[in-house]
């Protein structure tokens, strides 16, 4: 049967921004499509449903297609609908087997939509789904439970491996006094590039044309967030461009994080990034590559607030110091973290199809 016939699907509000949490908190979790934390980025003073159990998903953005189960008071975003069973039902389908059984499926299904995954509606509405006798179901959920704590301490040992990887990448090598140049302040050494306020998914996703000449837009990420054509006007205003190969600086999400964009001649900076250059004083005397892995941890520590909530402000950079070595001090060390990115990059791949087998034992363990 198709997935429509025995649940409802419901989609959350995109009114719940950060600002309307910030102006009605209160006691009921708003739930986004993201996984951490459970999915819970505040909490305000309404709630939209009062369920004794439901399944939501994720609906866009790089989780798309995961399941949660849920119970009580909530709101959802825009970026996560709910499943909720049909009377008729009820009493026929097991939720946490649900979940189990068929997010993998979720996950298969999604598609790259205007270079977003997402799982929209009337994708999902295709999907097909057996429903078979609950003590089947039950039989399926013990068979899935008595693997998934093994599984679940392995993944465990991999999260202890990949915090050590972590910590190697943010190794750097202390700069000798003899060899410090100049110290110099963040306003001295960037030129802070124009970017643009109000761009949205939905803005996005309404001017998206393959007619025209499409341009990268960078966000809180440093993945691509969508694409814009050249031309597109923005509150009447022709869009800002930043030219040519940038430093960007995650603002929200992933607060301090910084990286090169190369890949691209031309880009468009949303609200939620800072896009940077050298000064010209400064351009010949740093490599990028050095520069990025040296700070990559003092940008993210000079960061405020804590999680998907931490920001980062291109005040806090103008007034941060940074140590400039020789040049040739700072290619020696360029190398080293080569050599030493690339045994961390195995190891990763390494970890990742040991992932993918845990996943694939996840996968047939109820079929």
């Amino acid at each position: 049967m198709k997935i429509t016939e025995c649940f409802d699907i419901k989609s959350g509000k995109g009114e719940y921004t950060e600002e309307y949490i910030e102006k009605r908190k209160g006691q009921y979790p708003v739930i986004s499509g993201q996984t951490v934390e459970n999915g819970v980025i505040g909490y305000i003073d309404k709630y939209d449903y009062d369920i004794n159990e439901c399944l939501t998903y994720t609906k866009d953005g790089e989780k798309s297609g995961t399941i949660f189960l849920r119970s009580g008071k909530f709101n959802l975003t825009s970026h996560v609908n709910a499943l909720i069973v049909k009377e008729k039902y009820k009493d026929k389908i097991i939720l946490e087997w649900f979940k189990y059984k068929y997010e993998p499926l979720f996950i298969k299904t999604v598609i790259g939509r205007f270079g977003v995954p997402s799982l929209p509606q009337n994708v999902l509405k295709l999907i097909d789904v057996d429903i078979p006798d609950k003590k089947i179901q039950l039989e399926e959920l013990k068979a899935y439970k008595s693997i998934q704590h093994k599984i679940i301490s392995v993944e465990n040992k991999i999260r202890e491996i990949e915090s050590i990887l972590t910590d190697l990448r943010h190794t750097v090598v202390t700069i000798p006094k003899k060899e410090i140049i100049e110290e110099v302040k963040g306003d001295e050494l960037f030129n802070i590039l124009p970017k643009n306020s109000g761009i949205t998914e939905k803005f996005i996703y309404d001017n998206y044309n393959l007619s025209k000449e499409q341009l990268p837009v960078f966000n809180g990420s440093d993945e691509v967030w969508g694409f814009l054509p050249r031309n597109i006007k923005l509150k009447n205003k022709p869009i800002k461009i930043c030219k040519g190969n940038i430093i960007i600086i995650v603002r929200k999400g992933y607060a301090g994080k910084i990286f090169l964009q190369n890949k691209y001649n031309e880009c468009i900076i949303a609200e939620d990034a800072i896009p940077v250059i050298f000064k010209k004083k400064y351009s010949g005397k740093i490599d990028v590559n050095w520069f990025i892995r040296e700070y990559q941890l003092f940008f993210i520590k000079n960061s405020t607030g804590k999680f998907s909530s931490a920001t980062f402000s291109q005040e806090i950079m103008k007034k941060m110091k940074f140590k400039i070595p020789s040049k040739s001090f700072q290619k020696k060390c360029s190398d080293y973290y080569l050599k030493l990115d690339k045994k961390i990059i195995f190891a990763i791949k390494e970890i990742n199809k040991i992932k993918s087998e845990l996943q694939k034992t996840q996968n047939l363990i109820i079929k």
